[in-house]
């Protein structure tokens, strides 16, 4: 059996698990690389502590809601014409990524040793553009998402463009902490 086959029948049988294990991997390696390509530490002064920490948020927060929404956005709103769409999208825009991102900001702070003040203060300084950001990149990604993509895969899908999503993230979160 090959490998694609072997992915998906673990992903019919565990799709949560799966997702977990993609975005821990996904969000620890955007975290190596933001810290290497962004920040320009050289591989041996990585934190990787800190790219543990926000792998660690993937799998226990990021998966499990990406999961839960994209169940909730398909049946609510089954379908794959240009009204469905732009429900989706519009919802996953208005109603999902506000909340999200404040509550993922906060997770990195915190778990970065932050106090609420200081987490108040990160996202003072860094909601709004992290969330301007979001609307430049994630209608595009899920009007193709929702569109083009079979229900099924759509996680994988977003997993793709996440990679080069994370290293902002990482880095617009950990600015200023070090």
């Amino acid at each position: 059996m090959n490998a694609l086959r072997l992915y998906q029948n673990a992903y019919k049988r565990s799709p949560l698990i799966i997702h977990a294990v993609e975005t821990g991997i996904i969000m620890t390696s955007a975290d190596v690389l933001s810290q290497i390509m962004v920040e320009r530490r050289s591989l041996t002064s990585v934190d990787l502590e800190r790219s543990i920490r926000f792998g660690g948020i993937g799998i226990c927060y990021v998966a499990p809601m990406r999961v839960a929404w994209y169940k909730i956005l398909e049946r609510k709103i089954p379908g794959c014409n240009v009204k469905s769409i732009l429900q989706k999208v519009a919802l996953d825009q208005l109603c999902f990524a506000p909340p999200f991102v404040l509550v993922l900001v906060s997770a990195v702070s915190f778990t970065s040793g932050m106090n609420i003040d200081q987490v108040i203060q990160k996202l003072k300084n860094t909601y709004s553009d992290i969330m301007l950001n979001n609307l430049k990149v994630w209608p595009c990604v899920q009007l193709c998402n929702f569109y083009l993509v079979p229900v099924h895969m759509r996680m994988t899908t977003v997993q793709v463009v996440s990679l080069m999503w994370n290293i902002y993230l990482s880095w617009k979160t950990n600015l200023n902490k070090e």
